[in-house]
């Protein structure tokens, strides 16, 4: 049966919401917000009301609270002992609000994985499982995942099927150097931290090659990831416009670096068609412009740029 929420008084700060989220029994309860808009305060009081409630209190150990930081829990762990001590001052005589702060320190407040670790190793007989087990740290973690790594690697190479192992020799030398295999090592660990973050990260990751399934009059510039290449290359551009024309304003100056103006002045327009073709040219146009301007002149102008620009600030 859904409780009667308290009239919310005139001098608190609560949102109606939050004073809502607090008060709310009888049923479940979700509260949905963004970050830094007071979840955990709301919570914390949530526990509070719940323990030092007059009517039908209940005890700090029947509470399972779980969050994703060790400081978050520290801090309700901390609050509620503030509030038992507030709450004790005020009613001295009160046994139940005396046993609540004896204990806090039992009280099921902590990390989701740290509830998850206790529950394991308190059942760990009934999951056959050696009960002084460890977390393991960050190396050993590591290591652990280069063995497998090399694991799976060598018996991709040794499989009998002659066609998959071609096809695992070509993956690896579209990645790798003759020396090792250190790239492709890398490139499957960040496929793999990738995957995790989806809710099936085995269906996200045998829908990627659907994503190269692509037909006969399919152009590059019909693919969704050449505009974030193009935009990625304007970027780049905009930034050496930027130095380009800080050094084309120096040129020009009376005390200034004339040697240079020509080249900045041609620079400068080189820069510029390259915004413009990054923006609404076609791929191919993008392509053929990198291929036959020559950014060797650019790198060097811009590096000069930045030097007279440092030594003009000193003056």
């Amino acid at each position: 049966m859904v409780q009667t929420i308290p009239v919310k008084p005139a001098d608190v700060t609560w949102t109606d919401d939050q004073w809502k989220a607090i008060y709310a029994s009888g049923q479940d309860t979700l509260v949905s917000a963004a970050a830094g808009s007071g979840k955990t305060a709301v919570l914390i009081n949530r526990m509070i009301e719940k323990v030092v409630a007059t009517e039908n209190p209940i005890n700090v150990d029947e509470l399972l609270v779980v969050t994703f930081t060790n400081a978050s829990a520290a801090e309700m762990r901390h609050r509620m002992s503030e509030a038992l001590e507030k709450a004790i001052a005020e009613n001295p005589t009160s046994n139940h609000l005396r046993r609540q702060l004896s204990l806090v320190n039992k009280a099921q407040i902590s990390t989701l994985h740290s509830f998850c670790l206790a529950i394991v190793k308190q059942y760990a007989y009934l999951l056959d499982i050696d009960p002084g087990f460890r977390i393991a740290n960050e190396a050993e973690i590591a290591l652990l995942r280069d063995d497998v790594l090399a694991e799976v690697l060598e018996a991709a190479y040794d499989a009998e099927d002659e066609a998959h192992v071609q096809a695992i020799y070509r993956l690896v030398d579209s990645f790798t150097s003759d020396r090792d295999d250190q790239a492709i090592e890398t490139l499957i660990s960040k496929l793999y931290d990738t995957s995790r973050v989806h809710a099936e990260p085995q269906k996200w990751l045998w829908s990627l090659p659907k994503a190269y399934e692509l037909a006969d009059e399919v152009t590059i510039d019909d693919l969704e990831l050449s505009q974030y290449v193009k935009l990625t290359v304007r970027h780049s551009l905009e930034e050496a416009f930027v130095l380009i024309s800080e050094m084309r304003a120096i040129t020009l100056q009376p005390d200034g670096p004339a040697p240079y103006a020509e080249t900045a002045e041609i620079d400068f327009a080189m820069i510029q068609e390259g915004i413009r073709i990054s923006q609404s040219g076609t791929w191919q146009e993008l392509f053929d412009y990198f291929a036959t301007v020559k950014w060797s002149t650019l790198k060097r102008v811009s590096k000069d740029a930045l030097v007279n620009v440092e030594l003009q600030e000193l003056a």
